[in-house]
C-alpha cells in the first residue's frame, strides 16, 4: 500500500550541454586571470543543446496477489516533463550582452523550444510470472492533464550592430499555456530539492486548480519484463508512456 504523500517522489535533471561543474567558482584560467564560469560553460556547448527536466509523485499505490503468479495493482500518479532545446548563439547573444560586448553578427535561434507538461496518471497495472525466470507486465493508464506550455518559434533571430549599439529582433517566439498556475509548487520545491512537500504545497497554493484538471484528457500504457539469466544477472525491458 502506497498512500499520499508517503510513498515517494523521484526527480530528474539531464543535459546534453552543460555539467554543474562548469559554473563552480573559484579556478583560474591558463592565463592566471579568474575563470569566467560562463565562459566555461559556453565553450563546451554544441551547436545545439538540450535539457530536461522530470518529476514524478506517487499518490496511492495498491497492490495484491492472485494465486502464486498473478500480481494487480491500480495507482495514480502526477507527473511534470519540461524539456528546453537551446542553440549555442542563444547563449552566446547573452554572454555577449552581460558583458557589454556588442558585435556585428545575426543570433540566430529558430530552433528554440521551451515545453513543460503536467499531468496526473489514473490507472490499473497486471503482471504475469510466466515461470520461473520471466515475468512480463502491463499499466493501462487514464491521464489528466493540469497544465501546459509550449513554445512555437517562427524563425527567431537577434540582429546586433556594433556602430550603433543596437538589437534588432526578427521572427517571432510565441507562449502558449494552460493552467501554468499549477506548475507554480514544482520551481519552488526545485529550490531545495524537497520533493516530499511537493501534493502539501500545491493544495495549500490552489487547492480547486490543482484538483481539477484542464478537460485535456487521454491515455497511455506500459509494458515490461524481468527475466532471470543466471543467479548474477537480471535483464529488464519497459516500453513506458506509450
Amino acid at each position: 500500500i502506497g498512500l499520499p504523500l508517503m510513498s515517494g517522489a523521484n526527480g530528474a535533471v539531464s543535459s546534453s550541454g552543460f555539467r554543474l561543474g562548469d559554473f563552480r567558482e573559484g579556478s583560474s584560467n591558463v592565463e592566471g586571470g579568474p575563470d569566467n564560469p560562463y565562459k566555461r560553460f559556453l565553450d563546451d556547448l554544441d551547436q545545439q543543446n538540450y535539457a530536461q527536466m522530470d518529476i514524478s509523485v506517487n499518490l496511492l499505490d495498491l497492490g495484491f496477489r492472485i494465486g502464486s503468479r498473478n500480481y494487480i495493482n491500480v495507482f495514480a500518479n502526477e507527473t511534470m516533463n519540461a524539456f528546453m532545446k537551446y542553440p549555442r548563439p542563444l547563449a552566446e547573444m547573452l554572454f555577449n550582452v552581460g558583458n557589454s560586448k556588442i558585435v556585428n553578427r545575426t543570433y540566430d535561434i529558430q530552433s528554440f523550444q521551451y515545453n513543460v507538461i503536467q499531468y496526473r496518471s489514473v490507472g490499473i497495472g497486471y503482471t504475469r510470472q510466466i515461470n520461473k525466470k520471466l515475468s512480463i507486465g502491463f499499466r493501462a493508464k487514464s491521464l489528466m492533464g493540469i497544465s501546459q506550455i509550449q513554445t512555437s518559434n517562427d524563425s527567431m533571430r537577434f540582429v546586433s550592430d556594433a556602430d550603433d549599439r543596437f538589437f534588432g529582433v526578427l521572427g517571432n517566439l510565441s507562449f502558449m499555456s494552460s493552467g501554468a498556475q499549477n506548475l507554480k509548487p514544482y520551481y519552488s520545491i526545485l529550490g531545495n530539492l524537497n520533493f516530499g512537500n511537493l501534493a502539501t504545497q500545491a493544495l495549500q497554493r490552489n487547492p480547486s486548480n490543482y484538483l481539477q484538471n484542464t478537460g485535456n484528457n487521454g491515455f497511455a500504457f506500459d509494458l515490461g519484463l524481468q527475466l532471470n539469466v543466471n543467479e548474477e544477472l537480471d535483464l529488464y525491458a519497459s516500453l513506458l508512456n506509450v
